[in-house]
């Protein structure tokens, strides 16, 4: 979302106002301005080959740029060989009295600006056709346009085939996987007291914590479905590990310490063992403490390293024709 001072600065030159930037022709250059933290961009598209002319038309602007930076605050600036990208501080005033100054410095280098497509150089007849790449502008041509528009079909075919993809049962599958190592991981070790009666907690705690992030890893790797089925899946499998888990995981080591035959495991009145302390209270039976430790390892873990679904989505890449 664009400010109200460069909105209202945009509307005044005449150009196009969207929701996330400005753009359209000033003094026969394609302009894109945006707002970005405490900061105003400005990105003006042109046409440059890779000839030496070109060389030191590029290395000209950059020193006219140079000349600038302190007197209209400019931040950054890039020149590359489609356009120029300048950064000033958040000052409205500084950015109009600017843009001007950077124009008539495009036109004393010998930049050529939309009247010529920005990505072959040829002549355009006509309105030029504006290609969006994030949130720039640039001048083409119809030939690349439409040179544009079947790599745009193709990107959307590709896309539809990776969804297709994703759908199949990849991300269920690693997470089933991690779910089984990760139980049998438990169960070993409790059972044959790795760690001893002391660090039964200790170990929980490494075992959840650890866990989600190779199912994350492996579910990515196998084109699991992303979004909420992905939270979903992780979860599940990470709490499936820890009631699985811990429960046989103490049930052997109840066995294996009192000499006890497996067979009892077939009978449901023994079930229970896991879970018979001399405390009357529920939290301080050694198997339910570790559970809540798994739980909050587990969680932190989750958080930790997927996070990023539940923030809002960079800028994106994608190509578009306004």
């Amino acid at each position: 979302m664009i400010g109200k001072a460069l909105q209202q600065y945009a509307t005044d030159l005449g150009l196009t106002v969207s929701e996330k930037c400005a753009y359209g022709v000033f003094n026969g250059f394609l302009v894109t301005m945006y707002d970005t933290v405490s900061k105003k961009t400005v990105f003006v598209n042109y046409y440059l080959d890779d000839s030496q002319e070109s060389a030191v038309r590029k290395f000209n602007l950059s020193e006219s740029i140079k000349k600038s930076i302190d007197e209209y605050q400019i931040e950054d600036y890039q020149v590359e060989d489609n356009g120029v990208t300048v950064i000033i501080k958040d000052s409205i005033v500084k950015l109009s009295e600017y843009l001007p100054i950077l124009i008539d410095s495009l036109t004393e280098v010998g930049m050529t600006g939309i009247s010529v497509c920005s990505e072959c150089g040829s002549e355009i007849t006509g309105e030029a056709k504006k290609a969006a790449v994030s949130l720039k502008r640039y001048g083409l041509c119809n030939s690349c346009a439409l040179e544009l528009i079947q790599k745009m079909n193709k990107l959307e075919s590709d896309a539809v085939a990776e969804d297709e993809n994703s759908k199949k049962p990849h991300g269920f599958l690693a997470a089933l996987i991690c779910f089984l190592v990760g139980s049998a991981a438990w169960i070993v070790t409790y059972a044959l007291e790795v760690f001893g009666d002391g660090n039964n907690i200790i170990l929980a705690f490494l075992l959840s914590f650890i866990f989600p992030i190779i199912t994350i890893k492996l579910y990515d790797m196998m084109h699991g479905s992303k979004g909420k089925k992905k939270i979903a899946t992780v979860c599940v499998s990470m709490f499936l590990m820890i009631v699985v888990g811990m429960y046989f995981g103490s049930f052997f080591e109840y066995l294996n310490s009192n000499g006890a035959s497996f067979k009892l495991m077939l009978d449901p009145i023994n079930w229970s063992l896991p879970f018979e302390s001399a405390e009357t209270s529920l939290f301080s039976i050694p198997i339910v403490k570790e559970a809540l430790v798994s739980v909050l390892a587990g969680a932190i873990s989750i958080l930790l390293f997927i996070s990023n679904l539940f923030k809002s989505k960079n800028v994106s890449s994608k190509i578009e024709l306004d």
